[in-house]
């Protein structure tokens, strides 16, 4: 209840010292309600900014300070920093009955790796708020399915758009991990389990998280790890909880790739997962003239302009592994190839805002 006082005898809503040289009877406190006020507010800061209270006994003075911190963004706000700034605290305790008090910036990178957070590192409240985001898939935002479940594995008797949409975007974040866990080899599709250790994603059905081991986009299914008994259930995706642990949320690194708004018409992104890069698909009307340079022994005559017909070329084999694209020279400097395709990029460290962050200790891998 914030507001000005209005206790007997202020002057604006302030309080007056007593003057009675000058005939200022000064004003008279509202005690309780005053000091109520002041209590509340100030506590309800600290606790919504996912805090315990401290007491008189044990008193801490620098509650609001972190709380300021803690209450500036909103939990899981990514934000882009040009240099990289550390997990670590940025003031020591300042309790001398409290080390374990220190001030940390409430942030946790995810550019470096994956990381598991506990409730070691941050409070109850932040823990859940991660684990309990689900997966949206479409414009239509459509985050539950009704499946069958046999022998663990999953599928809808008749799939949806949007089945099939999950499916394959658990096929997509399953290649992103094994990207990064192939040390992003431009290789990576050929080898490599797709969800084990910190690459593994989950599904929830009722309360519990069961581990996904594959994700088929031919038979639209997706099979879980020491699954429920057979039979027909309502199911969800969760991009940050980990099976079997609580207590628990997980953040993938994002190192190399770009935000992309979620919630498109086809739901091809989701918010929380991950995708491949990729190039569309397209032709090239290179003249009769460049292909005969470049090798094409046998051309009836230059190709029709915005046709899109390559058949007047006889011998287009020779021309198949041409590079499309302007040489060397020409002020287009040095060729640019490489495993992905990527505009002209600065790096910056990426971070998630956390609340109640107390500690740097969380399990970091690949």
């Amino acid at each position: 209840m914030a507001h000005r006082t209005t206790a007997a005898y202020n002057v604006n809503n302030l309080y007056v010292d007593k003057d009675e040289g000058n005939g200022i009877v000064g004003t008279v406190p509202n005690m309780a309600v005053d000091k109520n006020m002041m209590q509340e507010e100030i506590c309800h800061t600290v606790e919504d900014g996912g805090q315990t209270l401290a007491s008189s006994s044990n008193p801490d003075n620098y509650q609001i300070e972190r709380a300021i911190a803690d209450l500036a963004l909103p939990i899981m706000a990514v934000i882009p920093t040009l240099g990289e700034i550390t997990p670590v605290p940025y003031n020591a305790s300042r309790n001398a009955s409290h080390t374990d008090w220190p001030d940390y910036c409430p942030f946790i990178p995810i550019h470096d790796k994956n990381h598991d957070v506990s409730t070691t590192e941050v409070n109850a409240a932040t823990v859940a708020a991660f684990r309990n985001v689900v997966f949206k898939v479409g414009n239509s935002a459509v985050s539950q399915f009704a499946v069958n479940v046999a022998s663990g594995v999953v599928t809808m008797s008749v799939p949806t758009t949007e089945w099939e949409r999950i499916v394959s975007n658990f096929v997509e974040m399953g290649l992103v991990a094994r990207y990064y866990a192939m040390e992003e080899s431009a290789t990576f599709a050929a080898s490599g389990a797709l969800y084990t250790g910190a690459r593994q994603y989950s599904a929830r059905i009722g309360s519990t998280d069961y581990a996904i081991s594959a994700a088929d986009t031919v038979t639209d299914s997706i099979t879980l790890t020491s699954p429920p008994a057979d039979g027909a259930y309502t199911i969800e995706f969760h991009p940050f909880a980990v099976a079997g642990e609580a207590l628990k949320f997980r953040l993938r690194r994002v190192s190399g790739s770009a935000p992309f708004a979620s919630n498109d018409f086809s739901g091809e992104i989701m918010g929380g997962g991950a995708i491949m890069d990729r190039f569309q698909e397209h032709g090239h009307a290179i003249p009769a003239s460049v292909l005969q340079g470049y090798g094409a022994t046998t051309i009836h005559h230059n190709i029709p302009t915005g046709t899109g017909d390559f058949s007047d070329v006889i011998n287009s084999n020779d021309v198949v592994n041409t590079t499309v694209g302007a040489p060397v020279g020409h002020n287009n400097g040095t060729p640019r190839n490489g495993k992905n395709t990527r505009s002209m990029t600065f790096g910056t460290g990426m971070y998630v805002h956390v609340r109640g962050l107390k500690a740097a200790t969380w399990t970091s891998s690949n």
